[in-house]
């Protein structure tokens, strides 16, 4: 490996290092490039789940004025009950381009618009 490198002009010698240069230079701006991406993206994702939630928050109490309780094991705003009420779900889901869920106690109900049928889970990591 010595007598190569002894072998190899000044010029062969300059172009390799500026190449190892330009290699570790580009890897170094892709890494920084790709997490500013990353926290752009995460960021926009966080603005929107924000603007979701208090559109669907602005509507239920426009729609359902009073306060929420749980009665019976039901959810209620005022004097509605919301737990299994789909029409908020559909109608949030519709401005979210359809998908929208709702979440009340242990279970989470995932509606997409169109869909033939609602899924509703068990939601383990809820506490």
């Amino acid at each position: 490996m010595k007598r190569l490198i002894q072998k190899l002009t000044l010029g062969t010698k300059l172009n390799m290092l500026m190449a190892a240069v330009l290699i570790g230079f580009s890897i170094v701006i892709g890494f920084i490039t790709f997490d500013q991406i990353k926290k752009g993206v995460e960021e926009t994702a966080v603005e929107k789940a924000v603007s979701d939630l208090n559109l669907g928050y602005e509507y239920i109490n426009s729609e359902y004025p009073g306060q929420w309780r749980i009665e019976d094991g039901n959810l209620m705003k005022g004097g509605t009950t919301i737990s299994g009420n789909t029409e908020i779900v559909d109608f949030v889901g519709g401005d979210d381009r359809g998908h929208s869920n709702n979440f009340y106690e242990r279970y989470t109900c995932d509606n997409q618009r169109n869909a033939r049928r609602r899924t509703c889970c068990r939601n383990p990591g809820f506490r």
